[in-house]
């Protein structure tokens, strides 16, 4: 497979759109290590927001914290595998992502449920420094 490959792409029923590419490389002699990294693309719609008391005014805090859409990558990673295991530790990895996390991904309270926990790790951060007048 060619470097940073789309190993997968589907939007799923809820809205949201799961890109997967393959970041594997050879690191030494014939090890390799495996990686697949998962985005996750949300745009932001006031429907999503339509259980709340003013879905207007939640996508606008919504779009403050995060933009148009709402995006999170997580990567499934493992090291020394042997060129001989490529395909099958690639394969092993996405199917137990499938198995597990994707299964979650594709519930329908899924979407609101991530926008509200990104938006919540926003207000944590902290602001940028700014120079004291």
């Amino acid at each position: 497979m060619t470097p940073d490959a789309c190993f997968f792409h589907s939007t799923l029923a809820n809205g949201l759109t799961i890109e997967v590419r393959d970041l594997s490389r050879r690191y030494f002699g014939d090890y390799h290590k495996v990686v697949l990294e998962v985005t996750c693309r949300l745009p932001l719609r006031s429907a999503l927001f339509a259980g709340d008391g003013d879905p207007e005014q939640a996508l606008r805090a919504a779009r403050a914290a995060l933009g148009d859409e709402a995006r999170t990558q997580m990567r499934l990673e493992r090291m020394g595998v042997p060129g001989a295991s490529l395909e099958a530790v690639r394969s092993a990895l996405w199917d137990s992502f499938t198995r597990t996390t994707l299964r979650y991904m594709q519930r329908d309270d899924y979407p609101l449920r991530l926008v509200r926990s990104l938006v919540a790790k926003r207000r944590q951060t902290r602001p940028p420094l700014r120079p004291v007048p």
